[in-house]
């Protein structure tokens, strides 16, 4: 019942949007927790296990800081609720990190399936690191 009221909200949050494709990125960067729709408009959800705490290495150090201050200066100019990233901000871990590149970096949606697939927030970090710095 409880999944039935949040896509029924869903839906009508979504009314005036233009394409489905909007729409799923709007809920990849909405969503707490990672999940796995199966189908577009219907389908069963399954929960994945949170990613487990993996610290940020100091080689990569430097992506955690560049997000950090690109959310700090959205503090201070008062425009942090335009972004889609939203607190708590773990800056220190690698999943979290990862997933907040991986939604906001342009790519295919098959390449951010293959990301966002990957269970290990390290190699998944490292991934979208490789994947910035070919683009």
């Amino acid at each position: 019942a409880e999944l039935k009221i949040y896509l029924r909200n869903l839906e009508l949050h979504f009314a005036g949007e233009e394409s489905s494709s909007e729409i799923l990125s709007d809920i990849e960067t909405r969503m707490a927790e990672l999940f796995r729709i199966y189908g577009v408009w219907q389908g069963s959800v399954t929960y994945l296990a949170q990613d487990p705490e993996v610290e940020v290495p100091a080689s990569m150090q430097a992506h955690a800081d560049q997000l950090g201050k690109v959310i700090a200066s959205a503090q201070q100019q008062g425009v942090i609720d335009k972004l889609p990233i939203f607190a708590p901000y773990h800056l220190d871990q690698c999943g979290w990190l990862a997933n907040r590149y991986a939604e906001a970096v342009p790519m295919s949606a098959e390449r951010k399936l293959q990301l966002f697939s990957e269970l290990d927030p390290l190699q998944r970090l490292e991934s979208v690191i490789r994947f910035m710095q070919k683009s």
